[in-house]
């Protein structure tokens, strides 16, 4: 196989990205990774053009999403069925960036990882592939209660 590879040599310190995962996620959040898509998606079309925000509002055996419309005069709800261990919370995310990083999942459940509404959250597949690890961060956006 003929493979180029071009890179570019940085002579600065590279940052620590340890230091921006978070270490005290003790909530848990466990989903069907293809409930959530599909209610995402479907909250897409309710959502600002400019902002893309849902609302997740986190209770042990369901998972209610919101999304809304200002402008338009719409919005919607739905609820999935999840496994969540944790105080209850509602937190914001972009739901383009949230499908994009389930996308990358290679797994049929995910594992989000938090600890409070303005903190980075931490999405894992619940069943890891053998050799390989992945942790991808999410921010949250603020949401009006």
């Amino acid at each position: 196989e003929d493979v180029e590879l071009t890179s570019r040599l940085i002579n600065q310190k590279y940052p620590d990205y340890n230091s921006v995962i978070p270490l005290e996620n003790e909530f848990t959040l466990k989903i069907k990774k293809s409930d959530l898509q599909a209610s995402i998606k479907r909250m897409l079309i309710f959502t600002s053009n400019n902002y893309q925000q849902v609302k997740l509002t986190l209770s042990k055996t369901q998972l209610e999403i919101n999304a809304e419309n200002i402008e338009h005069g719409s919005s919607a709800k739905e609820s999935i069925a999840c496994e969540y261990i944790g105080d209850a919370m509602a937190i914001g995310f972009n739901a383009s960036f949230l499908n994009d990083v389930l996308s990358h999942l290679d797994d049929s459940e995910a594992l989000f990882k938090l600890h409070s509404p303005t903190k980075a959250c931490i999405i894992q597949p619940v069943t890891p592939k053998e050799n390989e690890e992945l942790l991808m961060l999410l921010m949250p956006v603020r949401i009006n209660n």
